[in-house]
């Protein structure tokens, strides 16, 4: 489990690179709010973190990409209302700058997936006789 863990905080740290730069060169060049661009930083940070914890992290096959895939998406869903909810918190209740408020959701989206998506995404399914 921890060369798994290490192998999926490598992809996170990528997904954390394309979505932080996302959401800064929105606020920053284009005067988008931090929760608006943190929302739409999330969609290819989705895309590229699926494929590569597919196929690198959890080691998935191909009788098993449909239900990943979906288990996947809802869990990548609930990471989304996550991110929103504590870049809102952050940013919008308790004032911090945004760059604050994108850490702490780094920290706690990071923590929550990777669990979510170990035991129940990726987790690979016994052989039922």
């Amino acid at each position: 489990m921890i060369i798994t863990f290490l192998k999926y905080i490598v992809v996170g740290l990528l997904g954390a690179f394309i979505h932080i730069s996302s959401i800064i060169l929105l606020v920053e060049l284009f005067a988008v709010s931090p929760v608006i661009a943190t929302i739409i930083g999330f969609i290819p940070t989705v895309i590229v973190a699926y494929l590569l914890n597919y196929g690198w992290t959890f080691k998935g096959n191909n009788n098993h990409h449909h239900q990943a895939m979906t288990r996947y998406i809802i869990v990548t869903l609930f990471g989304l209302f996550l991110n929103t909810f504590v870049v809102y918190i952050t940013t919008e209740i308790l004032h911090w700058w945004y760059i604050y408020g994108i850490i702490t959701m780094v920290i706690v989206v990071t923590l929550s997936n990777f669990s979510l998506n170990f035991l129940w995404s990726f987790r690979k399914q016994s052989a039922v006789h």
